[in-house]
């Protein structure tokens, strides 16, 4: 899915999130992606607007409320809904170069 479709509020803050914000126009599939200033890492916090509207939990390759095909990845900070076969083909090369990377028996 084309960046310009994927629609998403960003916060950072000190601290774990302890409520999220009433957005008046958020749909269903917007996203809202928090991370916490005093973790080291770059891991980010992300909930969908689910059909229930309401916020949702979601992770990697967490579905699309409506798109069925498709699943959340977040790459640079920035997430998007991409087909699932993307993901299957990510793992097929990382298999792939795990076994051209294995000694060969003789």
């Amino acid at each position: 899915m084309p960046a310009q479709y994927v629609f998403w509020y960003s916060h950072t803050g000190h601290g774990p999130l302890t409520y999220l914000p009433v957005i008046a126009t958020t749909s269903i599939g917007h996203l809202f992606v928090y991370r916490n200033l005093d973790l080291d890492d770059d891991q980010r916090s992300v909930w969908v607007f689910g059909r229930g509207e309401e916020w949702e939990t979601v992770e990697e390759k967490s579905p699309h409320p409506l798109l069925h095909n498709r699943g959340l990845r977040i790459a640079n900070g920035e997430p998007n809904w991409l087909k699932y076969n993307f993901f299957k083909q990510t793992e097929n090369r990382v298999k792939e170069k795990e076994a051209s990377q294995q000694p060969v028996d003789r």
